[in-house]
């Protein structure tokens, strides 16, 4: 197995805690966030996770994750890469942010090693969607998956997908088609086929689509475009 050596890195620093309440602090942060956040073990099982974490991590719309292992939720070769970092972390006790795509989306998780005096070793876990939050930026090293799960995108032609990334930067048919030296029909075509494999029926789906995958960030600037209109 392949080892995976992590550099220490000064994170951000928060502010005083205004309360010394654990159990308030921890209730409100895991109720009240709009992120996936779950709690795994040093033997990949997951102790705990808020609605947004259950639906990151479930097959299905009815099951429960508690108590389950990351093999019986995301398959054997996803499980086994993504515990080896989680027991990095606690080996370590660096916290890490493992990049992957999960569903068609780019996610980045942040792992820490939970504190504890009674010897129990897990590891908190909190996702974000990448186009919309970037927690690489408090210091963390970041690993890549090697294991992805591209969802519905993993049907898409190279083109399709360079397509995809070109309406979420906004860019209407025309410059599209302008931009890749393709005709006007070839694109409306492709965006066609688009919309088919990603069951979505407007440009906006897509573009909401190729941002949360990813694609493009909240603040990248589409290519030279000549036109506004399709």
């Amino acid at each position: 197995m392949t080892t995976t050596v992590y550099k220490e890195v000064q994170s951000h620093k928060s502010s005083t805690c205004p309360t010394t309440d654990a159990t308030w602090l921890w209730t409100t942060f895991v109720d009240e966030s709009s992120m996936p956040i779950f709690v795994v073990n040093h033997a990949g099982v997951v102790e705990m996770a808020n609605l947004a974490g259950t639906q990151l991590l479930r097959n299905a719309a009815d099951e429960r994750v508690i108590g389950k292992s990351l093999a019986d939720l995301l398959g054997e070769d996803h499980a086994r890469e993504r515990l080896e970092h989680v027991q990095a972390v606690l080996s370590t006790g660096r916290t890490i942010v493992f990049e992957e795509m999960r569903r068609g989306k780019q996610i980045r998780c942040v792992m820490r090693s939970i504190p504890t005096t009674n010897g129990s070793k897990s590891v908190l876990v909190t996702a974000y969607i990448s186009a919309l939050h970037a927690p690489y930026q408090n210091g963390y090293a970041t690993v890549r998956a090697k294991n992805n799960d591209a969802g519905k995108l993993g049907t898409l032609t190279t083109r399709e997908v360079e397509i995809l990334k070109l309406i979420g930067l906004g860019m209407s048919t025309i410059d599209i088609a302008k931009h890749l030296g393709r005709s006007v029909k070839t694109i409306e075509w492709h965006r066609v086929s688009l919309g088919e494999k990603l069951g979505v029926v407007n440009r906006v789906e897509l573009a909401r689509i190729a941002i949360a995958a990813g694609m493009v960030s909240l603040d990248e600037k589409a290519p030279l475009q000549t036109s506004t209109k399709d």
